[in-house]
């Protein structure tokens, strides 16, 4: 068994050296890399490749008998989102318009009937 570490003992230096690269700062920990992030993200949200790649042409061409090109229904699926999209903003348009026009005080005209009359 290993001797329990208290609090009074000292910290020591690796004995590794820290890698004197870009990545780490002068503590030895690693820094921030946006590229890095994005390429990692890029990669997680690209997929796995595929197993059979000539299957892939042929759906992607359309020659498979009773499926459709990839083409054609990847244009299908951008013109519902847009047309949602639009639907979206028009009811938040909406919205907004009757909020607006419900909570703006009403303007009152200084002009009263005694004032009109002379009185």
């Amino acid at each position: 068994p290993t001797p329990p570490v208290s609090r009074s003992t000292p910290r020591t230096v690796p004995a590794t050296p820290i890698p004197a690269d870009d990545h780490y700062n002068a503590s030895g920990l690693r820094k921030f890399d946006l590229s890095g992030l994005w390429s990692r993200i890029a990669r997680h949200l690209h997929g796995p490749t595929a197993n059979n790649p000539r299957m892939v042409q042929y759906l992607a061409v359309g020659s498979v008998q009773g499926l459709r090109p990839l083409r054609y229904e990847k244009r299908i699926a951008r013109n519902r989102f847009i047309g949602l999209f639009l639907l979206l903003l028009a009811i938040l348009w909406g919205l907004a318009y009757v909020y607006i026009r419900q909570t703006r005080p009403r303007a009152t005209s200084s002009i009263t009937i005694s004032s009109v009359r002379g009185f």
